[in-house]
């Protein structure tokens, strides 16, 4: 059964039949109805599109042109949506100057989770204008990063809230909410996750192990990503370059046994930049590309950062995994799609005017980021994220007298006691 399955891949792959004809514009098909249950319609779809339509899925441009479907890709947006640059983020060119509010450490230093809510909302709104206005960006926000920033060497510091677990958590599950909005039944955007897991280190990072036990998993490092998930409502999720205890994060089982099984998670998870690679090359973990993939597919991955389709097709000829596993994999991806409204008509898309008339219904205005009110609270998140020290009572600098004092402080003992 296994060598028929392989051939009968090999067919489909050579000669690009296809289990489904173009689809008539004005059939509403089951897939294309809001009106149906979020699994009734991807199960339609998944039935009606080739291999090669599923292979092409697993980048980050979920779009299936034969069946009329755009899908959306990924933008940067930490402290604010980024367009353009050097980086490419969103399309090469110019920057576009939208709204940005402090870095996450800043962030963080405001202890104000609806603050943090309010400018998230605003970096939505203007990654909904960009996209619907300029056909730039996407609607999969790669924010915001819960890591936990440990070690002051790691360079990536600033995209991290800070070092406490809750601390942590408690604006990462704002800033999601804030992404993704209060419609119950379509998102603004949607809230990536990044860098599941154990990611705040800097010297060979590529093909590094962070290594510890279940408890610090499930106290400390897991947290921030937990609250995320599940007070935050995020659904999508970066895997780290990392792996925790000697298993590559891209293919640990840690996100089928607990991201998705405790804590009900079931959309995008998307490896980081080559990282299916650093899987064979730095944490020699694989011997080959498609064992890598095929480990990647097992695990959960329905989005890789660089281009998978060879080492996945290979992998899938070679029946290291089944073609009913990337079927259940792109499930994450569509209920994303879904959630964001993609496969609804423009009529049905409740955030379909936005770049096209403005607050109060006035058209042709300024674009958001050069809007008075978006200056404004700019300003009261940057205000707020200052953090001003007292050195009441002069008690630095310190005074070698005093020591022996802030010592028996720190014990728990009192100075008075003459121990």
């Amino acid at each position: 059964m296994k060598l028929i399955e392989t051939v009968t891949v090999a067919l489909v792959l050579a000669t690009g039949i296809t289990r489904a004809q173009q689809i008539p514009a004005h059939t509403l098909l089951p897939y294309q109805d809001p009106h149906l249950p979020t699994q009734q319609r991807i199960t339609d779809l998944l039935q009606r599109m080739t291999i090669e339509e599923k292979l092409a899925m697993l980048g980050t441009d979920p779009t299936v042109p034969r069946l009329g479907i755009v899908g959306t890709n990924h933008v940067e947006g930490l402290h604010g949506l980024a367009l353009g640059g050097p980086g490419g983020w969103g399309g090469r060119g110019l920057v576009t100057p939208t709204t940005q509010f402090p870095q996450s450490r800043g962030l963080g230093q405001t202890w104000d989770p609806d603050l943090l809510r309010q400018a998230a909302a605003e970096e939505a709104y203007e990654t909904r204008w960009a996209f619907n206005k300029y056909h730039k960006g996407g609607l999969v926000v790669r924010a915001p990063n819960a890591d936990l920033s440990r070690d002051p060497r790691w360079g990536r510091s600033e995209e991290s809230y800070g070092e406490d677990a809750y601390l942590v958590g408690t604006p990462a599950a704002a800033f999601s909410e804030g992404l993704q909005g209060n419609n119950p039944k379509t998102w603004m955007t949607a809230s990536l996750l990044k860098h599941f897991l154990a990611n705040s280190n800097e010297d060979g990072r590529d093909g590094s192990s962070s290594d510890f036990d279940d408890r610090l998993f499930h106290e400390y490092y897991a947290v921030p990503f937990r609250m995320a998930i599940e007070d935050g409502h995020a659904d999508a999720m970066m895997t780290s370059y990392n792996a925790w205890n000697h298993v590559p994060m891209g293919a640990n089982p840690v996100l089928r046994d607990v991201v998705m099984k405790d804590w009900g998670f079931d959309g995008i998870i998307c490896t980081d930049a080559g990282a299916l690679g650093n899987m064979v090359r730095a944490h020699h973990t694989y011997a080959t590309m498609p064992e890598a993939a095929a480990a990647a597919i097992h695990a959960g991955i329905n989005q890789f950062l660089e281009n998978a389709t060879k080492p996945v097709q290979d992998a899938l000829m070679q029946g290291l995994f089944k073609e009913s596993d990337i079927d259940e994999n792109l499930r994450g991806v569509f209920r994303v799609m879904i959630r964001l409204g993609m496969l609804d008509s423009r009529a049905d898309e409740p955030y379909a005017h936005i770049g096209f008339d403005a607050p109060g219904g006035i058209a042709g205005v300024d674009d958001p980021w050069l809007w008075d009110k978006n200056k404004e609270l700019a300003r009261k998140v940057t205000d707020e994220s200052i953090v001003l020290l007292k050195n009441e009572g002069s008690l630095l600098p310190l005074k070698a007298t005093a020591l022996n004092v802030i010592l028996l402080f720190l014990s728990g003992r009192s100075w008075q006691d003459g121990s």
